[in-house]
Parts: C-alpha cells; structure tokens; sequence
C-alpha cells in the first residue's frame, strides 16, 4: 500500500512523437528479430525499396552478434515459485530491452554511443552506435521523402493522451507496483513502409512504445481515431512495461499467492495474468470488451481480461495493487468466465517444461502445435529450477528409464508401442509422459492426446499398439 501511495503520488510524464532516430532504432530492432514488429514487411521495404546491401548486411550482422554476446553472457535466471509470465525475468531479454531503451534514451548514434558505454564496453559501443549511424544515413532520404509525411497523424495521438487517460495509466503503474523511478513514457509513431498494410505491430520496450502507422488517407481507421487506436494498444502494452520493472520481491509474492492458492489450475491462472491485467486496463481505457473491439484472438485472453476489469477498477479506485487480495479475485471471476475451458489439458500445459531428446523434435512441434503452451523450458535442469512447473516428457523407451521413479509401471507399460502417463510432480504440477518405442510411435502418441479435451486422472491415460 505504501509503494502504491507513492506511485500515484508520482508524476508520469507522457512524450508524443515521431522522431527519425526512434525510427532508426526501430527498423534496426525489427530487422534483428528483437522486438515485435511486422518482420517481412519491413526486410521486403529494405531489399526491394532501398536495395540491401552487402555494408547494410554487415552492419546488421554486429549489431545482431554484439547484443546476443551479452545475452549469452547474462547470468543465469534464479529459481522462482512458478515459471514467471514477465521478461524482466530472463537476464538475456533484459540485457536486449537495456540496448534498444539505451539507444531509445538518446537522440542521436554518438549519444547512444556515450549511454551504451555504461553496458557494453567502449568497443561494442562504438560498433553498436556505427551501425544506428550507417542506418540513419540509408534511411534518411526515404524519411524526409516518405516517411515523415506518413506520421503525421502524431498530433492525434497528442490530442488522444487526455488527462483521463493519462491518470488510467498513472493508475494502473502503481497498481502492478511499477518501478518508482518510471516517471517517462514514451510513445513513439513510426511510418509503416507498406501503405497497405493491415498488420500493424505495437510493442513496447521499458518505458517507450512503439506503433507502426499508415498515412491517415490511406488507413482503415479515420484519421480522427488513428490517435485514440495508438493510445489505447499504447495503454496495453505500456501496462505490460509496468508490470514488468515490478521489483523481484513482488513478482516473487504475487506467485507465492497463486501456489498458495487451493484452486489446483492457480499457475494456468498466473501463466495469462500479465496479460490478463493488460487486456483489463485497455478495456477500462475503451469502455468496452476488448475482445468485441477487434482484439486479442485467444482462447483465454480476452475474458480473462474482462473477469479482471471489476476487480482492477475497484483496487485503482482504492489505492490497493495486485498485492492486495487481487489473486483471489482473479481466481474465482476467472473460473467463471472460462467455464468448462478451465478443466482442458490445454489450459493445464499453458506453462509446462518441454524435455525431449533430439530424435523427437518432430514431436515436440507437434505438441506445441496442438497445445501452443505459452511459457516453456527445454531441459530437465530448467524445468527443476521452478517450485511448481509441469512437465511434458517426450521420450523413447531408452530415454524413459531415467524416471522409473515417476512411473512404476514402465516396465508393463513398455511391451505397448507406445502410452501416455500422468502423474502428479508437486503440490499443484504434474508431470506427462509421452513415450514410444521411436519417433513415429511417441508422434502418434500426441497425436492421440490432441483428440482429448478434458484433464485425465492420475495414471495411464492410454496407450497404442
């Protein structure tokens, strides 16, 4: 409650604008493949448009190896209670998001050189502020050509910022106890470099979100909504920058709260709260159902994020955050709303440890094609590291017998081409099995469990010949 106070005590200064460095930063981000953007248009506009080159491939090539050398060398995640839903969590996501807002921060490539001093050493400075540098000489005619005139609409998004809306999201920061020295939002209009495009991506990086536009004469949107539609995605994603620079402490309880919970699905419910909480903030922000408005298209989402809405809007009226008796809340609104879509295998493996060996690859995109579990670990280390995390074992009979503890009836189970088992691991995680006699047998094997809708019991739940 104290942290809350002090948050909506707080000042939180929002900036509009459609400068030509956030720009640059922007394409080179999206063509590195390290944040959300329309990926194929923007590498379509460079090799067809401004004709890719061999220096552009190479300035592109160090950027890309400089920033995955620091993600390789940021430590190692610590344990937690379940596996977290927020980026901040995995040290090398969180050095990438420190480069891009570095470069954000600044305006300019020798600034950025300066700033990126303090993380990466002078060297990969110099070489990270060269390639923002060769990029805004490629760029620049093109934007004082093209681009510049394709935001224009900035000025609505300016006049969309109102003090309602501002106050939703001061709100909103001190609800998920967002970082107290988050005081800036930046919300950056960046020109699409397809006129037609109907795909338009909105992310945000820490304190500063991106949206792609297209010209105002040109957009399905009127002009005089452009600005209320920037606003509103703005208000989503930036609520996701906010519960993500939480302080570890409160991410910590928050899951804590769930594996505490009685209700045995609690980490599915957390797995979709980050977004859930999102969802619920947009949709106080447009006073209507996201899911009505054009949204998310998710099984969970949307009405997990309609079931928050009271519950937020009650807390921001109080001065109370997630902290305070939120989860319970969350738990039972959000059984409500998903009905029967609770007690699915699908909603159970939202989050779960993926391990198999090489051979079963195939399998395993099968699995995750069927299942699309949105968090997940590959290794048997990883999957350890969580108090309470499912497990999805695919494996060959050979592989198997390193967890006869787990499954006392390998050995009967094993004369059969192939079975799925399932058995309880902790307090509220299970662990799956998925075994054959080869590839082709585990893959019919998942195949088999994709027909199933409801959570089996305990044990074997079938197996093939």
């Amino acid at each position: 409650m104290i942290l809350a106070a002090a948050l909506l005590a707080a000042p939180l200064v929002f900036h509009a604008d459609a400068g030509e460095f956030a720009n640059v930063v922007y394409n080179v981000a999206c063509l590195a493949q390290q944040i959300s953007c329309t990926t194929e248009k923007y590498e379509r506009f460079w090799k067809e448009e401004l004709r890719w080159s061999p220096t552009d491939q190479r300035e592109l090539a160090r950027w890309k190896a400089i920033v995955a050398d620091g993600e390789r060398r940021a430590p190692a995640a610590t344990s937690a209670p379940l596996l977290p839903n927020y980026l901040s969590y995995y040290p090398g996501l969180r050095f990438r998001q420190l480069i891009i807002a570095t470069a954000l921060d600044a305006n300019s490539a020798d600034e950025f050189r300066r700033r990126a001093g303090r993380v990466v050493s002078a060297a990969d400075a110099r070489a990270l502020a060269s390639a923002l540098s060769h990029f805004q000489q490629r760029l620049h005619t093109w934007w004082e050509r093209v681009g510049r005139a394709r935001v224009r609409s900035v000025r609505d998004v300016e006049r969309a910022l109102t003090p309602a809306r501002k106050d939703l999201a001061r709100r909103a920061a001190a609800f998920v106890h967002a970082a107290p020295d988050l005081t800036d939002v930046f919300m950056h209009v960046v020109p699409s470099p397809d006129v037609s495009n109907d795909e338009a991506t909105g992310t945000a990086v820490r304190n500063h979100f991106f949206m792609e536009l297209v010209p105002p004469d040109t957009a399905k949107e009127p002009a005089a909504d452009v600005g209320t539609m920037v606003v509103s995605i703005g208000l989503h994603e930036l609520t996701h920058a906010f519960y993500d620079s939480a302080p570890v402490q409160v991410h910590r309880q928050i899951m804590q709260q769930f594996v505490d919970s009685s209700d045995a699905l609690a980490p599915s419910f957390y797995t979709f709260l980050n977004e859930a909480i999102a969802t619920a903030v947009q949709e106080i922000a447009d006073d209507e159902p996201w899911s009505e408005a054009g949204g998310y298209r998710d099984a969970y989402i949307p009405r997990l994020g309609h079931a928050a809405v009271p519950l937020i809007a009650d807390a921001m009226a109080n001065g109370k955050t997630m902290s305070d008796g939120f989860v319970a809340g969350y738990l039972r609104n959000g059984r409500e709303v998903l009905n029967q879509d609770v007690d699915t295998l699908k909603f159970a493996l939202s989050s779960t440890a993926v391990i198999a060996s090489e051979p079963m690859q195939s399998a395993v995109q099968q699995f995750r094609q069927a299942f699309s579990p949105r968090f997940t670990v590959s290794t048997q280390a990883e999957w350890q590291t969580f108090g309470e995390l499912n497990a999805v074992l695919l494996l060959d009979y050979g592989d198997a017998e390193q967890f006869t503890g787990h499954v006392p009836l390998l050995n009967t189970l094993r004369s059969h081409r192939g079975f799925a088992f399932l058995t309880g691991y902790k307090a509220k995680s299970r662990l799956l099995m998925l075994a054959g006699r080869d590839p082709p047998a585990v893959a019919d094997v998942v195949a088999r469990l994709a027909t199933m809708k409801t959570v089996p019991p305990n044990g074997v739940i079938f197996t093939i010949d």
